[in-house]
């Protein structure tokens, strides 16, 4: 009878951990998962921006694609 008193006692325990984690991550994601939140808060805020920084970066990076694609040009020449 013991054995099923400890099994009850840990069922229990592990339903109330549960339901615990379950309620707090439905109603308070911030507490579980804080940096989440906060990227997915600052994205937010972009966007209804318009996006400004992304526009910058993507020009930075065409820029530096372009950049590369020119130094391998003249390695490849300089290589023949």
């Amino acid at each position: 009878m013991t054995r099923f008193r400890k099994f009850l006692l840990h069922l229990l325990l592990f339903s109330s951990g549960f339901a615990a984690a379950t309620f707090t991550a439905r109603e308070r994601p911030h507490w579980i998962v804080p940096d989440v939140m906060v990227a997915f808060d600052q994205a937010l805020k972009e966007v209804e921006k318009g996006c400004p920084m992304l526009l910058e970066y993507a020009i930075m990076l065409e820029q530096e694609n372009a950049r590369l694609n020119r130094t391998m040009k003249t390695m490849i020449f300089k290589e023949d």
